[in-house]
């Protein structure tokens, strides 16, 4: 998956000492600089968890072929086994609560098998953009927006707070001024 081909990893991230231009600038507009970077911080955490997401859906394919493997095989066993445990379940004075027990492992082997259905998975048909950047973009052009500062400008001290942070990659300025304009359309 081209999208994986570099990850975002905490090495990006800058030192503490490499943020002080930017907190002076945003001090100098009456913003918390910390609340900056801790909604930096989040959306960072959150980008790392969505690629981590993104590696797991790309291995699905495999993981579908093993498991309708490891199914077919469970079956072929259970097929197996359940003329041998009818004929146990007759001769209770020979096998007593064996077939019972029987049963109930291939159950429980059946529920554990289940769980680790990757069909229960559902993948988009279409590219989810970058969801990770939904709620910081907003939060930080609220936070912006609410010390005066025009829509323009907002959305190139984003830009730079994000391309700071080590998102250059694909925070972009138009992905920025298209997120603002969908959470315009969503309802509160």
């Amino acid at each position: 998956m081209k999208r994986l081909d570099e990850k975002y990893d905490w090495r990006r991230w800058p030192s503490a000492s490499a943020w002080a231009p930017l907190k002076t600038q945003w001090q100098g507009l009456g913003i918390d600089p910390e609340e900056v970077v801790k909604i930096l911080h989040l959306a960072s955490e959150n980008r790392i968890y969505y690629e981590d997401l993104l590696v797991v859906r790309s291995e699905m394919p495999s993981n579908r072929r093993y498991f309708r493997a490891a199914m077919r095989d469970f079956n072929f066993v259970v097929r197996t086994l359940r003329p041998a445990l009818k004929r146990m379940k007759r001769r209770f004075d020979l096998f007593g609560a064996l077939p019972r027990l029987i049963e109930q492992r291939l159950a429980d082997a059946s529920d554990v098998l289940g769980e680790g259905n990757p069909e229960g998975v559902r993948l988009p048909r279409r590219r989810p953009g970058e969801p990770w950047l939904r709620t910081p973009v907003p939060q930080l052009a609220a936070l912006f927006r609410a010390h005066g500062v025009k829509l323009r400008p907002t959305i190139r001290l984003i830009q730079e707070a994000f391309a700071h942070a080590g998102h250059q990659d694909y925070v972009t300025f138009d992905k920025i001024r298209h997120i603002l304009r969908q959470s315009k359309k969503q309802p509160i």
